[in-house]
C-alpha cells in the first residue's frame, strides 16, 4: 500500500484503542447483534409459528402436567411407549418454561418465546470472549465464529424455524453453559455458575460433567486465591446443593414415569419401531464399543461431497453429521497448544470435563441423526473448548490465521451447506 494512502484498518484500530473502554464494549455488542440480524435465518421470523403439544414433547408434557398427569395425550415421534402409555423422555427445562407460558397461552408456545431464549446468546458469548481475551476485536471475532461458524447456527435456525425439542434443548444448554463459563472465568460466585449448569443439564444431561470444574472453582476460589476454610465450606455446600437440585427433578420424573430414578425411558422410544437405530439399540444397548468407529469418523471427519450449483461450490453433507475439524478448523489450535492449555490448571479441569463428554458421545448409539452438515452433539463441549483457546487465538501469525479460519467456518455453515 502506498504510504500516502490512508490505512483504514490502522485508523480504525487506533480509534478503538483510544475510545473509552465502555464505548468499545458497547461497539462490540452492537457488532455481534448486527451480525446476528443479518446472518441468522429470518424466514421463521417472517412467518411465526405456534409450537403445539403435537409438535414438541416437552410442550405436550407441560400440557399434561397442567391436567394433573404425566402421560401424553398421544404418542408422537421420539416419545416413550411404556406399559401402554406415552411419555416424554427429554430433559425438563423446556417443560418448565412451557408450564410458565401455557396458562397464559394454552393453544401453544409462540415463536417469540424461543426467540427470547436465543437473543441473550450473542451478548453472553461476547462477554465471555472479551473476558478471556481482554480485546474487543478478538472477542467480536470469536463470537462471530461461535454464532455462525459452528453447529450452533443450524441449531438456532432450526429451533426458530420448527421449535422441535432437539434444537430448542441445545439452544437452552448453550444459554446455561455460557452463564457457567462466564462465572467460572470471572468472580466465581458459584451460585450463578451452578444456575447456568442446572439450565444446561436440564436441557442436555451430559453437560452435568461441568460439575467437576464448578467444584474446583468452589475449592480454589476466584483467581486461585484459596478461600478461608469456613468460606470454602459454604462454597462447596453450594455446589453439592446445586448438584442435588440438578439430579433431583429428573430422577423424580424418571421414577414417576418409568419406576426407577435412573431410567430416563429413552430406550422405550424405539418400542414398535423398525429403524436401524432401534435395531442397533435393542441388540447392543444405548452405549457400546461397537459404535466407536462410526462415531469417531462422523465426529472428527464426516467429509461431504463437493459439487457446483450455478457456478458456486456447495457441499452435499451426510445426514450422520460433519466433522468439527474441517467445519470449524480453528479448534485445531487445541492440538497445537495442548501442552500450554493443559498447563493451565484452572482450565485443565474444564478440559477433563470435555474429555468425559466426548468419551460418552463416542460410545453413544447414534451420531445425532439427522444433521446434514453439522454435529449438534459437539455443542455439549465446543464453547468450553473455545473458552480455553480464546487467549491463544492472538499473536503474530494467528492475527492472520484466526480471521481466515473464522471466515471459512462462517462461509461453510451459512452458505456452503
Amino acid at each position: 500500500m502506498d504510504g500516502a494512502t490512508p490505512d483504514i484498518w490502522a485508523k480504525l484500530h487506533g480509534w478503538m484503542a483510544r475510545a473509552p473502554l465502555g464505548l468499545r464494549g458497547a461497539a462490540g455488542v452492537v457488532a455481534v447483534y448486527l451480525a446476528f440480524y443479518f446472518l441468522i435465518d429470518t424466514h421463521a421470523l417472517r412467518h411465526p409459528y405456534l409450537l403445539t403439544p403435537e409438535q414438541n414433547s416437552n410442550v405436550a408434557e407441560a400440557a399434561a402436567i397442567l391436567h394433573g398427569r404425566l402421560t401424553l395425550d398421544a404418542r408422537a415421534a421420539d416419545t416413550a411407549l411404556f406399559q401402554g402409555r406415552a411419555y416424554n423422555v427429554y430433559p425438563p427445562m423446556f417443560t418448565l418454561i412451557s408450564l410458565a407460558v401455557l396458562p397464559w397461552w394454552p393453544e401453544g408456545i409462540h415463536l417469540h418465546v424461543v426467540l427470547l431464549l436465543a437473543l441473550p446468546l450473542p451478548a453472553l458469548a461476547y462477554l465471555l470472549f472479551r473476558r478471556r481475551t481482554e480485546r474487543v476485536g478478538q472477542a467480536v471475532l470469536l463470537t462471530l465464529l461461535y454464532l455462525f461458524g459452528t453447529s450452533l447456527l443450524p441449531v438456532v435456525n432450526r429451533a426458530l424455524a420448527r421449535g422441535d425439542m432437539y434444537h430448542v434443548n441445545h439452544l437452552l444448554s448453550q444459554l446455561g453453559l455460557l452463564i457457567f463459563l462466564l462465572d467460572y472465568s470471572g468472580r466465581r460466585r458459584i451460585w450463578l455458575g451452578g444456575l447456568g449448569l442446572v439450565i444446561a443439564a436440564w436441557s442436555r444431561q451430559l453437560t452435568a460433567a461441568y460439575l467437576l470444574p464448578l467444584f474446583y472453582a468452589a475449592w480454589i476460589g476466584p483467581g486461585g486465591a484459596r478461600p478461608a476454610p469456613a468460606r470454602r465450606g459454604v462454597r462447596v455446600g453450594w455446589v453439592l446443593s446445586l448438584a442435588g437440585v440438578m439430579t433431583a427433578l429428573p430422577m423424580t420424573l424418571n421414577t414417576l414415569k418409568f419406576g426407577h430414578p435412573l431410567d430416563s425411558g429413552y430406550r422405550h422410544i424405539y418400542e414398535g419401531c423398525g429403524t436401524r437405530s432401534a435395531e442397533e439399540l435393542l441388540r447392543d444397548g444405548m452405549f457400546s464399543w461397537r459404535y466407536l468407529p462410526r462415531n469417531l469418523y462422523y465426529m472428527n471427519l464426516g467429509w461431504p461431497q463437493a459439487h457446483v450449483v450455478n457456478g458456486i461450490l456447495r457441499f452435499k453433507p451426510d445426514p450422520y453429521g460433519a466433522g468439527i475439524w474441517w467445519t470449524t478448523p480453528l479448534l485445531l489450535y487445541l492440538w497445537v497448544d495442548l501442552r500450554r492449555c493443559w498447563a493451565d490448571r484452572e482450565w485443565r479441569v474444564v478440559l477433563l470435563a470435555v474429555a468425559v463428554i466426548v468419551g460418552v458421545l463416542l460410545l453413544y448409539h447414534n451420531t445425532g441423526w439427522a444433521q446434514e452438515g453439522y454435529n449438534r452433539f459437539s455443542l455439549d463441549y465446543l464453547v468450553a473448548v473455545m473458552a480455553v483457546l480464546a487467549p491463544r487465538c492472538d499473536g503474530f501469525r494467528r492475527r492472520v490465521f484466526t480471521p481466515l479460519l473464522t471466515a471459512w467456518s462462517v462461509w461453510s455453515f451459512r452458505w456452503a451447506i
